[in-house]
């Protein structure tokens, strides 16, 4: 069964629409009432006659409409009821916002036996419990009980998101916000006694929306399934993954977390690496690897141009790529000779390329025009400060224009403050991959190249 309707759901329930502000029932059904949602929202509170301006029902079975997607948020001694109210109505998908299960230890591992065998042998799919369920950028669904003036959402993009926990996966969404990073879609899963983060990769590698996956995972409920299903997909679809839980001490975090038996990371690694899947080490990698993956096409080979209006970041750039998997390209003499051209006397046409403090847009456009057409350079790296005088906005459509023509993959880097960060997401908005600072761009580009080696 394709869990396409609990993205793109025509009617929705909110069951424990609460009439009180800050409750997670009421923000939810705010989130449906006032988010842009097109289809019918009907509200469940047998306490209340109106939410919102909506009219409450006693219980499911009292909605006149057929409902694709029901979303709890009851206490967890009534929420296994209402479930299984959801499963005699044939509802096909419910998120079960609901806390209590599993990761509190042996009463709620009960509870949630009791669900999953409320469940079994049923039509009905179930996202959670103890999670914050989806936002779709596309469809308005908006099941995330955290106000939009606390964790704004996203602009549309196509990168898609999905997590275990619920906290690291809000940050995540809101930080995409203030970067501008584009989500097509973002999920929070909880502890999966149902659907898991295998079916979630399945489709999300068919959606048309989604170019890349970014995962945060802290335990898989079936390894070999997992596995199996990832080495199928990541070679249509990038899949980047920040596996938590490494440690002795983190996985037992985790299973008082979301119940997770994390296992050992090893074990996790090889099968990444087997997999092709592409591991980010921290929370910035997640961010940098996932939209390098979703914006550019993976390269031919692993050697960098560098080009830079500031030595010393050239230098430091060097440093970084020779720590990684990657190498300073050694540059053909037709392309010294090039920039020599049109570099100052005192200007290196050497990799990285100083193209000097005084260079403007258009010295900067000409040598990134001249290293692209090298044949020893796989991908470029300009890094630019925006703080010199002759450097100005214009830098901005130049990289939007060379990064949309260009068949090499780039990441650009721009270090400063606030003048520097507006140019920064003005980039981002336009899917021009862009750090803020040179060592994210290598790991960025050294992630996009891991991918490639590894799909083959």
């Amino acid at each position: 069964m394709s869990i396409d309707k609990l993205f793109n759901p025509e009617t929705v329930a909110i069951i424990g629409a609460s009439r009180e502000e800050g409750k997670v029932g009421h923000t939810v059904l705010r989130n449906f009432v006032e988010g842009g949602f097109s289809g019918e929202v009907y509200a469940v509170n047998p306490k209340a006659d109106k939410v919102l301006g909506k009219k409450c029902y006693d219980s499911i079975k009292d909605i006149p409409e057929k409902i694709d997607h029901a979303i709890i948020s009851v206490p967890p001694k009534v929420a296994n009821k209402v479930v299984e109210q959801a499963v005699k109505e044939e509802i096909p998908f419910v998120t079960l916002i609901t806390a209590g299960y599993k990761e509190i230890g042996e009463k709620g591992e009960k509870r949630e036996e009791e669900l999953k065998e409320k469940l079994e042998g049923e039509d009905t799919r179930l996202l959670g419990p103890n999670c914050l369920g989806v936002w779709d950028a596309y469809s308005k669904v908006d099941t995330l009980f955290l106000p939009d003036y606390k964790l704004e959402r996203p602009p549309k993009g196509s990168i898609a998101i999905i997590s275990q926990s619920g906290s690291f996966g809000s940050s995540t969404l809101d930080k995409a916000a203030e970067i501008g990073i584009g989500v097509s879609r973002f999920v929070s899963y909880g502890n999966q006694a149902d659907i898991t983060e295998t079916d979630l990769l399945e489709w999300l590698a068919e959606d048309e929306e989604t170019e890349a996956i970014a995962a945060y995972i802290e335990g898989v409920k079936d390894g070999r399934k997992f596995y199996e299903k990832a080495k199928e997909l990541a070679e249509e679809k990038p899949i980047i993954v920040f596996k938590a839980g490494k440690s002795e001490s983190g996985s037992d975090a985790a299973s008082s977390h979301t119940g997770s038996l994390a296992g050992s990371y090893q074990v996790y690694q090889g099968a990444f690496k087997q997999s092709g899947v592409v591991e980010a080490g921290d929370v910035e990698e997640f961010f940098d690897i996932t939209r390098e993956l979703a914006y550019e096409n993976p390269p031919e080979g692993n050697k960098v141009a560098v080009i830079t209006n500031g030595g010393g970041y050239g230098v430091s750039a060097a440093d970084h790529i020779d720590e990684s998997d990657l190498e300073v390209a050694e540059f053909t003499e037709e392309t010294k000779e090039k920039l020599k051209d049109i570099l100052p006397d005192y200007g290196s046409p050497n990799n990285p390329i100083d193209v000097i403090g005084d260079a403007d847009a258009e010295r900067y456009e000409k040598a990134l025009e001249i290293v692209s057409e090298d044949p020893n350079v796989d991908m470029l790296m300009p890094i630019v400060l925006l703080q010199t005088i002759t450097m100005d906005s214009g830098i901005v459509e130049v990289l939007k224009e060379f990064n949309n023509e260009l068949d090499k993959p780039l990441a650009a880097s721009m270090v400063g403050g606030d003048y520097t960060n507006l140019h920064l997401q003005n980039l981002e908005h336009n899917q021009v991959p862009t750090f803020r600072t040179p060592k994210r761009a290598v790991k960025a580009l050294e992630g996009l190249y891991q991918y490639k080696e590894r799909n083959k």
